[in-house]
């Protein structure tokens, strides 16, 4: 079901410089991050669905989806509340990564800055 205000991507990562990524073969990417990309987009439309709904970025709700981010971040070695905050921060203020996150909807990618900051405040505090 779509939501108004909200596109889900088919192929998120098309576009986006990466090593993985950035000659468009797809055939060439590793097993396993067709589906990645296809999680990756899932989270992101249900963030923005939170955003739209005008659910604030410290609610409970968004605060359980931003867990998944936390979790990933973890494993690349962002274990402290700061670290996890540029992260976000990175994720509004660098062009290619907002694009990513605002072609799924306008705003998602400041949202999702608040939401994580919020997180790292409540959640990690």
């Amino acid at each position: 079901m779509e939501m108004p205000g909200i596109n889900r991507p088919e192929r998120l990562l098309d576009g986006f410089a990466t090593p993985l990524a950035d000659t468009g073969d797809r055939q060439n990417w590793p097993e396993g991050l067709d589906a990645e990309e296809r999680d990756l987009a899932d989270r992101m439309v249900r963030l923005a669905g939170l955003m739209v709904a005008d659910t604030r970025a410290d609610d409970p709700t968004v605060l359980d989806e931003v867990e998944w981010y936390h979790q990933m971040a973890t494993r690349y070695g962002l274990t402290t509340a700061e670290l996890f905050t540029c992260l976000g921060q990175l994720c509004a203020e660098d062009e290619q990564v907002r694009r990513l996150f605002d072609q799924i909807s306008p705003g998602l990618a400041a949202y999702q800055r608040n939401a994580v900051a919020a997180y790292a405040r409540t959640r990690m505090a």
